[in-house]
């Protein structure tokens, strides 16, 4: 356990510390079962001296979502976006049509063991979107969210299958 002695001994990483008790949450992602993808909504707590336990499930799957969790002025834990799988049967099919991906923020508190929907990612699409992806706002996955001088941060990232976006998002 190594790797939480010296993340608890740096800035914004030793709050998180300080406020969760040194404890590991791992949330959603998929599983492969002969090539085709499950989106898992299932979410698990890690602590050093008790090892892994379950948590209670995401209300929705949010594979790749902007990592890692924000800590919220509330303690608790903000998960933004991610890859429901929603549209995942259809993505190869729908290409530059995509809706692109779900703009929910869950917030889990990590003392009542329970989740809650706390906003929504401000989007905007244009009809230019399917052609301009870059004139639109998007809610994007794959990509790491900073804490930054007071803001939130979601540097570049994918839009929709295939599409990354130049812009950076922020948030207070």
């Amino acid at each position: 356990m190594a790797g939480i002695t010296s993340m608890a001994r740096s800035g914004e990483n030793a709050e998180r510390c300080r406020r969760l008790g040194a404890v590991v949450f791992l949330f959603s992602g998929t599983a492969l079962h002969d090539g085709a993808r499950e989106y898992l909504r299932d979410a698990w707590r890690y602590h050093p001296d008790s090892g892994w336990r379950a948590c209670a499930p995401m209300p929705a799957a949010t594979v790749a979502a902007p990592t890692p969790a924000a800590l919220g002025k509330d303690g608790r834990l903000l998960v933004f976006g991610g890859d429901s799988g929603a549209d995942a049967a259809q993505a190869s099919t729908l290409r530059e049509r995509h809706p692109g991906f779900p703009d929910t923020i869950y917030a889990y508190n990590s003392e009542q063991d329970d989740w809650a929907l706390s906003g929504h990612i401000p989007t905007q699409k244009l009809a230019d979107a399917p052609q301009k992806p870059n004139g639109s706002l998007w809610a994007p996955v794959t990509t790491p969210l900073v804490n930054w001088n007071g803001m939130l941060v979601l540097p570049g990232g994918e839009v929709r299958p295939g599409t990354r976006t130049p812009r950076v998002r922020t948030a207070e």
